[in-house]
């Protein structure tokens, strides 16, 4: 999960970042020693890519996929650093763009629903080889615009319903969405916490993502 990492001073403690341990093998983009020349890295999927992207700088990730794999490719930004002062949006606005052998773009995401971290997911329509291109919106870098991308055949929910419970009862809820081996779960208001919670599914090993719910006494 998620924690905080903070560095202790004889002044005191420094701000919060997110550091976060995962489940997935962990890559870090290469130092490049021409920022100006285009670097495709292979990496091996499932992976979690770490980099930056530098000014002028686009990251370019080459991986092989075989057909029918259901990828779902997660991007973190501006859930690692909230908010940048002197950004322009305020934060670190990643895009994913998935191309193929021939450099034909396949998919693109920006954003997830109301989430300005994208998230891409993508059928394999034949086996080859693949880039994942992780650039800025607005096509700045900084050494601050930092990421994390998970390229997996990880469970990820798109949709859950009913939305809701009553509190002190329970209710078995459906579920939709991807690589998913089970098609619902039971949101759970029996134990005391706050009026909205989150749920993720656990299956063979991997985490989905985490969708919330709500509870109140109607």
């Amino acid at each position: 999960g998620r924690r905080e990492i903070r560095l202790v001073t004889g002044n005191g403690l420094t701000n919060p970042l997110i550091f976060e341990v995962g489940t997935l093998p962990e890559a870090e983009e290469p130092e490049l020693v021409d920022p100006g020349k285009t670097v495709i890295t292979r990496v091996e999927i499932p992976v979690v890519i770490n980099g930056q992207i530098l000014p002028g700088g686009v990251d370019r990730f080459r991986f092989a996929a075989k057909e029918g794999q259901r990828l779902v490719i997660e991007a973190q930004a501006r859930k690692l650093i909230p908010y940048l002062g002197d950004a322009v949006p305020g934060w670190f606005q990643a895009t994913l763009r998935l191309l193929d052998e021939k450099g034909r773009e396949m998919a693109f995401a920006d954003d997830w629903r109301f989430d300005p971290d994208p998230v891409l997911y993508y059928e394999i329509p034949r086996e080859g080889d693949y880039v994942l291109e992780v650039n800025g919106a607005i096509y700045r870098g900084r050494e601050d615009f930092v990421y994390r991308v998970a390229i997996s055949q990880q469970p990820f929910i798109t949709q859950v319903f009913p939305l809701g419970v009553k509190d002190g009862t329970s209710v078995t809820a459906s579920i939709d969405g991807w690589n998913l081996s089970e098609r619902e779960f039971k949101l759970d208001a029996k134990s005391p916490g706050g009026a909205i919670r989150r749920i993720f599914l656990e299956q063979d090993g991997k985490r989905s993502n985490s969708v919330i719910y709500a509870m109140d006494d109607l």
